[in-house]
């Protein structure tokens, strides 16, 4: 085709194009987090336990009743075992995640950080905690170099192991996660479920906190729950 018979494709278009491919991205990107973390509020999960949600819904669920969690033992960021009953008799926040995940992961351990900092001088009397869904990349020592980058290794715990195994603890809290194909190069993204679990001293579930929760009303949720420890 010569020169002058070439299509020219107006700049206009081409933006359109753009932002028309971005928001499909967007879009779908929402859906399958949505889909990860939707529990609905009268459905019952795993032994009569009910998500109790008001009209004016502000991220935060109470677990009604509260269910006695099992214990369960991963591999800590020094390379020992270590259980959920090994931690402090406090109450402790769980979240899933992997230390390549692009986006959802950081800024949960943001929130989780302002969450800490928001509390002063109690944010050691409540223990965060990273359960990591990549046991074949997140070895204990990479997860304790993605602490140490994110600036939360002064007060987060971190946990690894096998992924199947992590699965299984990971349904007692409604937890889902799914493995993406990998590309060329053997990179591959995990889409998980992206909530908050808080556990009180008597390792009861009580509270499902849902990914973008104001951390203000987290930190205030937690000082009741401290309150009455």
């Amino acid at each position: 085709m010569s020169q002058e018979n070439r299509i020219a494709i107006p700049s206009w278009l081409f933006v359109l194009l753009v932002i028309l491919i971005g928001g499909i991205f967007l879009i779908g990107a929402y859906i399958v987090i949505r889909d990860l973390n939707a529990t609905p509020a009268d459905e019952e999960v795993g032994g009569g336990v009910a998500f109790v949600q008001d009209d004016d819904f502000d991220g935060i669920e109470s677990i009604d009743p509260p269910r006695q969690m099992p214990d369960f033992t991963l591999t800590g960021t020094n390379g020992e075992p270590l259980s959920l009953y090994d931690l402090p008799e406090q109450p402790t926040i769980l979240f899933f995640g992997f230390t390549h995940c692009p986006d959802i992961c950081p800024i949960t351990l943001g929130e989780a950080r302002a969450i800490y900092d928001e509390l002063g001088d109690q944010g050691d009397n409540v223990t965060f905690v990273f359960i990591s869904v990549d046991g074949n990349r997140d070895t204990p020592e990479a997860l304790a170099s993605y602490f140490e980058v994110r600036q939360v290794d002064h007060f987060a715990v971190g946990m690894t192991g096998d992924p199947e195994e992590v699965r299984r603890i990971g349904a007692d809290y409604s937890v889902r996660f799914v493995y993406n194909e990998p590309d060329q190069n053997g990179n591959y993204s995990i889409d998980h479920t992206s909530s908050m679990f808080l556990l009180d001293g008597n390792r009861e579930w009580i509270r499902k906190y849902a990914f973008g929760t104001d951390s203000s009303l987290i930190s205030e949720d937690l000082r009741s729950v401290l309150a009455e420890s």
